[in-house]
């Protein structure tokens, strides 16, 4: 009975003294690891906190060599990540800039933010059409790279007259610009102002035209018929895959004929757009 007895206290001594070692044991190897681990745990807040990448990743002299490389490793993700941004950001810089050299600010806008399906019905606008006779002929001359910054900036002039004028130019077909007051402001004079764009459009190629405007290129056979028709226009972009920002109605077909029909140097309005010009 003695020697069981003893047994069993040593016993009882040996299971409690086995459970002490084991968590003391357990204890003693999770402040290991996470002595181990610290760097780690260091380079994943270093790197959550450092949002704009300006942060230099480094880690403790004393840490082993892995991760070292470790560190490395993060660092160099961190250049490709940053530099990838950059590029990114670069090119959609590049993209709006695209946008909004052939595209009204608006409707740049929208295509940027995805909306490539949107059509603006207007109940009342003014077309404006803009014929410039003999542009065919300029193309087709001798000094095709004088002609061609000719016509750029004859088109960039006519840009610009429109938007004193409060008009967006919709496209260019050949020899025609078309372009809407009323759509992206909804002028209440449209059908004013588009008379007074055409005025200044046509003293613009007559003084293209005249003899002292260019000297690279021939511009003496330059002339211009202007159309205007004021109507409920539809505009936005179409062409599937290959969009195109473009403007349907009867008031654009109306504008297009007029411009085709008259002589040189004559602006042609409508009927509807002279009911909406003032008296005097």
């Amino acid at each position: 009975d003695v020697a069981d007895s003893e047994l069993g206290e040593f016993q009882n001594l040996l299971i409690i003294g086995a459970a002490i070692f084991v968590v003391g044991l357990a204890f003693a190897a999770v402040a290991w690891s996470r002595r181990i681990l610290r760097p780690v745990r260091e380079l994943s807040d270093r790197l959550g906190d450092d949002r704009d990448g300006q942060r230099p990743v480094s880690i403790p002299e004393h840490s082993p060599t892995e991760f070292h490389r470790l560190g490395s490793s993060f660092e160099a993700m961190k250049a490709a990540l940053i530099d990838r941004h950059t590029k990114l950001s670069d090119a959609r810089r590049a993209r709006l800039e695209l946008l909004h050299r052939v595209l009204p600010p608006a409707a740049a806008e929208r295509v940027a933010n995805g909306d490539v399906q949107g059509l603006d019905t207007l109940s009342q606008a003014t077309v404006v059409v803009v014929v410039v006779r003999g542009l065919g002929a300029l193309v087709r001359g001798d000094d095709d790279e004088a002609n061609r910054l000719l016509i750029d900036r004859l088109y960039a002039d006519l840009d610009d007259i429109a938007e004193v004028h409060g008009l967006e130019r919709i496209k260019v077909v050949g020899d025609a610009y078309f372009a809407v007051c009323g759509h992206e402001t909804p002028y209440i004079d449209h059908a004013p102002r588009s008379v007074a764009f055409a005025a200044d459009a046509q003293d613009l190629i007559a003084e293209v035209r005249g003899p002292h405007a260019s000297v690279e290129s021939d511009t003496s056979h330059l002339g211009s018929v202007i159309g205007i028709h004021s109507g409920p226009v539809t505009v936005g972009m179409a062409g599937g895959n290959r969009l195109v920002y473009d403007v349907w109605g009867k008031a654009v077909s109306v504008a297009h004929r007029l411009a085709r029909s008259g002589s040189d140097r004559q602006i042609l309005a409508s009927s509807d757009t002279v009911a909406l010009l003032p008296e005097t």
